[in-house]
């Protein structure tokens, strides 16, 4: 039986409020064929789909020199540092960091195989009030 992408419902492209309902980890084969560790990020965005259920997407991370880049960028731009101590990054969870946390989540499409799919780009967390002037 093949799956006919055609009639999935995609997300709107654009940065939307959501959660990352869960963080597991993983492996995938690289390029080389050796194993790359990976995080897997579920998504729930505050969108609906037809049908009343929401937006599910998910942001896969390797783990490798690359990989590792961007999740250092995500958890310094989550906790709104420039930088990480050498203990606070030998501490670091994703899974405690990220799981059951709102944020901002930029959706795209892209094509894949001649279908549109769609893809979670930037992960920001969520946007702080603005501060009330008394």
């Amino acid at each position: 039986m093949e799956l006919d992408l055609s009639q999935i419902e995609l997300p709107p492209v654009g940065l939307w409020a959501g959660k990352i309902v869960e963080v597991t980890d993983g492996e995938v084969k690289a390029k080389k064929g050796n194993l790359v560790k990976t995080i897997t990020l579920t998504i729930e965005l505050g969108l609906k789909k037809a049908d009343g259920s929401p937006f599910r997407e998910h942001k896969t991370l390797k783990l490798n020199t690359r990989g590792l880049q961007k999740v250092l960028s995500l958890a310094q731009t989550w906790r709104g540092v420039n930088k990480l101590s050498s203990e606070e990054l030998a501490k670091f969870d994703p899974k405690t960091e990220w799981e059951g946390k709102d944020g901002r989540f930029f959706v795209d499409r892209v094509s894949e195989n001649g279908k549109q799919v769609a893809i979670v780009g930037d992960i920001l967390p969520p946007e702080k009030p603005a501060a009330v002037a008394a």
